[in-house]
């Protein structure tokens, strides 16, 4: 399978690009080929000044960025991960600003595609600044999804760390939570130790 991993935080090195390329680096030992991406690199606009040409047909969208190339790359990859950083106490705006521009996609790539490759989604915030609510703003997008991806709330708190320090993925649980992941998503194709 052909993995592809998202990581929504504007910053190339921090927690969500780790976690990311640790999953990667696990499923590629297991046979997959893997990729991860950071979307911060890509300029991706919310919604704005349009006349909903996303709902006409032929499907366009008049916003000049890099959006509709980043949506046929998804269409190559077999199962996304994506990985969403807690700014604000909210799911971050880069995430929000890829979501609701689903309506307006590249050709054959339909929104419920996208929404069956997300296997995992792993949120990254402490409870204390919102952590868990980012996790539901997050979990209800794909609400109407069956099988629903799996789920993790990193917290750096949770582990002693400092979220800004960018090292959450230097913690062995955090290994172990992310090791359970991955197993959770791929089946019998991925065993990793959890302990």
């Amino acid at each position: 399978m052909k993995y592809l991993g998202l990581s929504f935080s504007a910053r190339t090195q921090g927690n969500c690009f780790y976690c990311l390329a640790y999953c990667a680096e696990r499923l590629k030992s297991a046979g997959h080929e893997t990729r991860v991406w950071n979307l911060g690199d890509f300029t991706i606009s919310c919604c704005q000044r349009c006349g909903y040409e996303c709902f006409q047909t032929p499907r366009s969208c008049p916003l000049p960025d890099d959006l509709r190339a980043v949506y046929e790359k998804l269409t190559l990859a077999d199962g996304l991960l994506c990985a969403v950083p807690t700014y604000g106490g909210h799911a971050n705006g880069l995430y929000r600003a890829f979501m609701e521009r689903m309506q307006m996609m590249a050709p054959g790539f339909q929104t419920e595609h996208f929404f069956q490759k997300v296997k995992g989604l792993i949120v990254i915030g402490n409870r204390s600044a919102g952590g868990h609510r980012a996790l539901q703003e997050t979990l209800s997008d794909f609400e109407t999804q069956n099988p629903r991806p799996e789920i993790l709330l990193l917290s750096a708190a949770a582990c002693g760390r400092r979220a800004l320090a960018g090292d959450l993925i230097d913690s062995s649980e955090i290994r172990t939570r992310l090791d359970s992941l991955l197993n959770k998503i791929g089946g019998p194709d991925i065993l990793f130790p959890t302990v």
